[in-house]
Order: structure tokens, then C-alpha cells, then sequence
């Protein structure tokens, strides 16, 4: 049996660069290659406006992480109920 080395990618930048669409990418390109493990947070809009962020995990499953304007009382984060 074959024995794989772990490799980690952080990927940090300035917001609206691509990093995002970059790890979506990486992603589908290696789905099928090996083993991944971890999630992104993806930026959620509409009408043009961000209003929160959902977590993507590399299996391809989405969920809120944090949305404006929620009911009740959730905790914030900035402007965002978490």
C-alpha cells in the first residue's frame, strides 16, 4: 500500500481576489485523485448585497454559517447572526 503524504493549503488574501472560486477549483479537480477533508466558507448574496456566508465542506455539502437581519436571539458576529 502506498503511503500518502498530508499536505495543507492555506490561502489568505485581500477580499473579492479569487480565493474562493481558487479552493471550488482545486477541489473538483482533485475530487476523484484523493481524499479530501475541510471546508470553505462561501459569500452568499442577493440583489447584488452580500447578506452572510454558508460553509461548504469538500464533499460538496452546504450550510449557513451567518446571515443579516435574522429573528431571535442568535449570536452576532459583527452584523451577522451566527
Amino acid at each position: 500500500m502506498e503511503k500518502h503524504k498530508l499536505t495543507v493549503f492555506l490561502i489568505t488574501g485581500q477580499p473579492g481576489i479569487g480565493k474562493t472560486t481558487l479552493v471550488g477549483k482545486i477541489a473538483a479537480n482533485m475530487r476523484n485523485q484523493c481524499t479530501l477533508q475541510g471546508f470553505f466558507t462561501d459569500e452568499v448574496r442577493e440583489n447584488n448585497q452580500r447578506i452572510g456566508f454558508d460553509v461548504v465542506t469538500m464533499a460538496g455539502k452546504r450550510e449557513i454559517l451567518a446571515r443579516e437581519k435574522v429573528r431571535g436571539n442568535l449570536p452576532k458576529v459583527g452584523k451577522y447572526s451566527v
